[in-house]
């Protein structure tokens, strides 16, 4: 049978504006043989009005709404539900996509942001060097010490940041084998031993007896190394780390007495450069992307991590890992 043109052209300017449906008419009418332009072949029309509506509204509400107009029946209830949870579908998706892109660009400006303070520093130093080649001895040598360490801050960043990008580009992958975790939490202490003497902070591990797990002992320590190293940054007298060895899982939990975390913010802390309000004013040393590869390899690990605060009392990281 035919249908109506001119309904069909309607129903695409509700969606694509008149002008843009008029010139997609025009474009398909010259691309058929002359002697077809007069006559108005349902099958060809259809099908090209459903594949220009399918862009705009996706492909169950293009059917429905063509179809309607091609067999002039109402659009039945079941079609009204199907149109509308593919609608809602389409703008989920594009919500989720403007939020990607809006955090793709934060993390652009924040991972320059980032580079720009060390090399800043380096640049002003390696000026002074330059410009004051009578410099005394031990002030030349503060200067070098201070470029060192800020070219250290730079590499680690960038070192981060590849491995972040690998963890979400799935190229990231684990060297499992069977090893047990207090070994490696102990590593984890030792490497710290001098910074915990100098800040005098006392240190307590408590484990239980527990099974070997498969586990990236690499990637674990790491881990492990990263929240350490935050507790020192935040606590005023103590690290509590304590092993439990539970039905199906162990669960490892990092105790520190410094300043807490608040409730609002503790959901947000495993993000990529997520820096509380409170640190702004004085923000503590460290990239920000710590936490959020943390979070991967525990994912990767099929585990979890989280944490648990009370402000000016207590933060408790808490890793749960299957047996």
């Amino acid at each position: 049978g035919f249908a109506d043109k001119k309904q069909l052209e309607y129903l695409l300017a509700n969606f694509l504006g008149k002008a843009r449906t008029d010139e997609l008419f025009t474009h398909l009418a010259h691309r058929q043989p002359l002697q077809q332009q007069e006559h108005f072949d349902t099958a060809i029309w259809v099908n090209y009005a459903e594949k220009i509506l399918a862009g705009a509204v996706g492909t169950v509400s293009a059917r429905i709404l063509v179809s309607s107009v091609v067999k002039e029946e109402e659009i039945s209830q079941k079609d009204v539900v199907e149109l509308l949870k593919e609608t809602q579908t389409v703008k989920r998706l594009n919500v989720a996509l403007k939020k990607l892109d809006q955090q793709k660009n934060n993390f652009i400006s924040t991972v320059t942001h980032e580079m720009r303070t060390p090399l800043t520093s380096i640049r002003a130093f390696a000026e002074i060097l330059q410009d004051n080649p009578t410099l005394e001895e031990d002030e030349k040598q503060h200067f070098l010490d201070t470029i060192i360490i800020e070219t250290e801050r730079l590499n680690l960043l960038i070192d981060q940041v590849l491995e972040l990008e690998k963890f979400e580009s799935g190229k990231q992958t684990l060297q499992v084998a069977s090893h047990p975790v207090q070994p490696i939490i102990e590593e984890a202490l030792i490497t710290m031993q001098q910074v915990f003497k100098e800040r005098n902070i006392e240190v307590t591990l408590e484990a239980d007896q527990a099974p070997p797990l498969m586990i990236d002992r690499d990637k674990m320590l790491q881990v492990f190394f990263n929240i350490l190293s935050n507790a020192v940054k935040f606590t005023k007298a103590f690290i509590q780390v304590r092993i439990k060895n539970l039905q199906e899982t162990i669960l490892v939990e990092f105790e520190d007495n410094g300043k807490g975390i608040q409730r609002e913010h503790q959901g947000y802390i495993f993000d990529k450069f997520y820096q509380t309000e409170t640190q702004t004013s004085k923000k503590p040393q460290g990239s920000g992307l710590g936490l959020a590869i943390c979070k991967n390899i525990i994912q990767l690990h099929r585990g979890k991590i989280w944490v648990e605060s009370q402000p000016e009392k207590y933060t408790i990281f808490k890793i749960l890992l299957q047996k």
